[in-house]
Parts: structure tokens; sequence; C-alpha cells
């Protein structure tokens, strides 16, 4: 593995590591009514994390050639599901754009972003799940399922309802 792969898989995997972080102060900061002030900054360094790893993925692996990393992006999504769908990638981009924007929210209105109505956390927390099962369980290579499986199963514990 060259320093360029450790580099790009340490981002990825360090930035799922503080969404799953994040959440967790998220779940604590609605249970207790107090944000913790570690979370927020987990966080954040997730998202900027992740930013990172997508640029140095099209720099490292596309040369900075976009239409060659949608085509990549497009067969990979044929082996795996049997549909050559080029979607994949900007799909890519509205997860980090959604995270990047829930940074900023609960940066500038923790209450608000917090305590938003269930429907719209609902929301979220399902596209997260569905681009971060894809992500880190079923385009990782087989070496990294195992702890994309275990990021996902800590989500789902964190993710409970609240009973009572």
């Amino acid at each position: 593995m060259t320093a360029a792969d450790v580099a790009l898989f340490a981002t990825i995997w360090v930035a799922l590591a503080c969404f799953v972080a994040g959440q967790e102060g998220q779940r604590r900061a609605v249970f207790t009514g107090r944000t913790l002030a570690w979370a927020w900054p987990f966080w954040c360094a997730g998202a900027l994390l992740c930013a990172l790893h997508m640029m140095l993925a099209l720099d490292l692996r596309y040369g900075w050639d976009h239409a060659q990393a949608v085509a990549s992006t497009a067969d990979q999504t044929a082996a795996v599901y049997g549909l050559r769908w080029a979607g994949g990638i900007y799909v890519n981009y509205v997860f980090l754009a959604v995270w990047v924007g829930e940074v900023a929210w609960w940066r500038l209105n923790a209450r608000s972003f917090l305590f938003r109505r269930p429907g719209v956390t609902i929301l979220v927390r399902a596209f997260y799940f569905i681009v971060l099962v894809n992500a880190a369980v079923v385009f990782a290579r087989p070496v990294h399922r195992v702890a994309g499986a275990f990021l996902i199963v800590i989500l789902g514990f964190i993710w409970r309802p609240r009973s009572g």
C-alpha cells in the first residue's frame, strides 16, 4: 500500500469515526439538554476530513478528471448492482453538503439543530444510513467491511428510539 493509499483510506475512516462520535455527542446533548464541548469539533473535523478524502480521491485516483471519476463510479456501481449509474458520485457530494450544512446549523443555532422536528431527523438519518452502508460496507474493500459494519451497528445503537 502506498502513502497515497494510506492517506486516502485514513482520511475517510477517521472521518467516519468522527461522524459516529458527533452523532453520539448529539444524542447526549438531546438527552441532557447540554452540548458537550467535544461533540461539535469531532463532527466538524469529520466533515473536513471527508472533504479532504474526496479531493484526494479526485487527485490521486483520477488526476482531477471529473468525467473519469464519474465513469469509474458508474463502473463500480455496475459491478455491485448490475446497473451502470453515474449518479453515485453526486450522491457523495450531496452527502458532504448535508453534513457541512448540519455542521454549520449546529454551530450557528445548536438548540434549533438538536431539537429540530423529528421528521427532519429521520429523513437526514435515512439518507446518511443509505450512503454510509453503501460506502462503508457494500463498496468497501472486503478487509474494511467489518469495520464498516461495526460503525453501522454503533450508529444503530446511537440512533435507537428513546424509551419512556
